[in-house]
């Protein structure tokens, strides 16, 4: 495997400071491929509302958060998603040989904000699971203005949380933004268009199941 310039960049990020933004980690025609298929193939559009907490107290709480999901299925990939899972692959192990992170397996969703959706600030990692390490969001649309809304606040000071100063991520086709799952609080600010990620995180390995929220 041949390492490409924008892996280094991610490992030296993440080690750094505990986040990363890469513009075009997977290509733009890459994404709108998967926004194709969303549109054109059967089943491919049947996102779910999304829920807050685990198992058994997984709850529907609009008003912390708004978005439909579809977890993406490594067995059963569509064409573009198994595009996504590869570059996925290739990440996980880099990191975990730079930065020795135990990274054992990604979970991932297919997310979409319809207008007027949001994510209320939070952590990504469950109060009673430590599975959760990296954070890993991956942008599809296209020709996204900052009046469009959308973007990822993300809280760039672990200490502080969203008392402390935030980096505002607008959507980009391929445009990959990392961070560790505890330690940063990040919300979704209300989007004026349909906006679509897919989402996932590099997990390790705890027993527990993925595809919890």
């Amino acid at each position: 495997m041949t390492q490409d310039s924008s892996l280094d960049r991610i490992t030296s990020s993440l080690g750094n400071s505990g986040y990363a933004v890469i513009d075009e980690f997977l290509p733009p025609a890459w994404a709108a491929e998967v926004l194709s298929e969303i549109a054109s193939v059967p089943g491919s559009d049947d996102l779910r509302a999304a829920q807050v907490g685990r198992g058994a107290k997984a709850r529907r709480h609009a008003e912390v958060r708004t978005d439909a999901i579809r977890w993406i299925s490594p067995e059963a990939p569509s064409p573009g998603e198994a595009v996504y899972c590869n570059r996925m692959e290739e990440l996980r192990v880099i990191l975990n040989r730079d930065l020795q992170l135990g990274l054992f397996e990604l979970e991932a969703h297919l997310a979409r904000f319809a207008p007027g959706g949001y994510y209320r600030p939070h952590l990504d990692r469950h109060r009673d699971t430590d599975a959760r390490v990296v954070s890993a969001i991956v942008y599809l649309d296209a020709d996204w203005d900052e009046s469009d809304g959308g973007a990822l606040r993300l809280y760039t000071d672990p200490a502080l949380g969203v008392q402390g100063d935030h980096l505002d991520i607008l959507p980009a086709p391929g445009r990959l933004a990392l961070f560790l799952s505890a330690e940063f609080w990040h919300e979704v600010r209300t989007a004026r268009r349909n906006r679509h990620t897919i989402t996932g995180w590099f997990r390790r390995n705890t027993g527990d199941l993925p595809g919890w929220t």
